[in-house]
C-alpha cells in the first residue's frame, strides 16, 4: 500500500511540476504572432514516464487551426485569426488518467502592416526630366 502510494505522488509531483509551455522555444510567458503567420510550433516539455495525452485549446475568437492536437507538440495556422489577444491553453492527461494543471501562454495576433501614402496636392503626378528636380511629396 506505501509502495503505491509512494508510486502515485512520484507521478504526481513529475506530472505538476515538470511542465512548461513554449512558443517557439523562446521560454516566454508571452508571445506575438503576425497576422497570416501559418505554421507556428509550439510545444510543452514534461519529465513524465511518457504516455501522456495533450489538449490544446486557443480561446474564443480563434478561427485557425491545430495540427497534432493530442501530442506535447503542436503548430498551429493562424493565417484566418483576427488580430487580437488570446490564450493557448495545454492540459496533460497521464497514462493513468490523472490530470494536470492545465499551462497557458498569452499570445498577441497583431495586425498586419499597411502603409498609407499621401501627397500635396500637385505632386502626386509628375513627369520626370533630365536634369529636373522631382518635388518631394
Amino acid at each position: 500500500m506505501k509502495n503505491n502510494f509512494l508510486k502515485l505522488l512520484f507521478a504526481f509531483v513529475l506530472l505538476v511540476s515538470g511542465t512548461s509551455l513554449y512558443a517557439q522555444s523562446n521560454g516566454s510567458a508571452t508571445y506575438s504572432v503576425c497576422f497570416g503567420t501559418s505554421a507556428d510550433p509550439f510545444r510543452i516539455d514534461t519529465l513524465g514516464a511518457g504516455g501522456s495525452t495533450y489538449a490544446w485549446n486557443v480561446s474564443t475568437g480563434f478561427t485557425g487551426t491545430i495540427t497534432g492536437n493530442t501530442t506535447n507538440q503542436i503548430t498551429i495556422d493562424w493565417a484566418t485569426t483576427p488580430p487580437g489577444n488570446y490564450t493557448l491553453t495545454v492540459t496533460e492527461t497521464s497514462a493513468d488518467g490523472c490530470e494536470g494543471t492545465p499551462q497557458t501562454l498569452a499570445i498577441t495576433v497583431t495586425p498586419a502592416n499597411t502603409i498609407n501614402l499621401s501627397s500635396a496636392v500637385g505632386t502626386d503626378a509628375q513627369t520626370p526630366c533630365v536634369s529636373t528636380a522631382i518635388t518631394n511629396i
